[in-house]
C-alpha cells in the first residue's frame, strides 16, 4: 500500500571523548497509495450518502419511505465503517478521512431529520411555504454541500500540514 518515493544514505563521523564514531543516517520517503481510498472508500460512502439524499425527492407524505431509506442508509454507513475501520490508521489526532467519514455520518442523518420536520410541519398549512423551502434546498443543496465540505476539509487539512500531505494533493494547498 505504499510507494517509495525517495531513499537517502548519509555517513558521517563524530568524535565523543576522543573516540570517533561512524554514523550511519538512512532516509526513506514513502506515499501511501491513495486511489485505494478513492475507489474503495470515499466513493462508495458518497453512493450510499447519494441513496440516502435520494428520499428528499419523495413526497413528505411518504415519511415511512423516507425514513427507511434514511436508517437503512446510516446503517450501512456504520456498518461500511467498520468494515474499512481496520484499512484506516488509528491515530490520535483527526486525518481527512476522519473527517470525511464524520462529516458522512452528519450527512446521513441530515435527511431523516428533514423527513420527520417536513411531515410534522406538513400537518400544519401555515408551514406551507417553510415546507416548500425545506424541500427545494434539500433538492438543491444536499449531496452538492456535502462534496463541497469534503473538498473544504482537504483543503484546510492540506494547507495546515503541507509537509504529511501527497504530491496528488498539492493542487489544494492554499499559500
Amino acid at each position: 500500500g505504499w510507494d517509495v518515493k525517495e531513499i537517502k544514505l548519509n555517513t558521517s563521523n563524530f568524535t565523543l571523548r576522543e573516540v570517533i564514531f561512524s554514523q550511519l543516517d538512512y532516509e526513506i520517503q514513502i506515499e501511501r497509495q491513495y486511489f485505494y481510498y478513492i475507489f474503495k472508500i470515499i466513493l462508495p460512502i458518497i453512493l450510499i450518502l447519494s441513496i440516502c439524499w435520494s428520499s428528499v425527492w419523495l413526497n413528505r407524505k411518504e415519511v415511512e419511505s423516507k425514513l427507511t431509506i434514511t436508517i437503512v442508509c446510516l446503517l450501512s454507513l456504520i456498518a461500511y465503517n467498520f468494515v474499512i475501520d481496520n484499512e484506516i490508521p488509528k491515530l490520535n489526532y483527526l486525518t481527512i478521512m476522519d473527517w470525511i467519514i464524520l462529516l458522512s455520518y452528519i450527512y446521513a442523518a441530515i435527511p431523516n431529520i428533514l423527513a420527520i420536520i417536513t411531515y410534522q410541519s406538513g400537518l400544519d398549512k401555515k408551514y406551507r411555504k417553510f415546507n416548500l423551502k425545506i424541500d427545494n434546498y434539500s433538492k438543491k443543496f444536499g449531496i452538492v454541500s456535502y462534496i463541497f465540505l469534503v473538498l473544504f476539509i482537504i483543503i484546510i487539512n492540506v494547507s495546515n500540514v503541507p509537509d504529511n500531505t501527497i504530491d496528488s494533493l498539492s493542487w489544494a494547498m492554499v499559500k
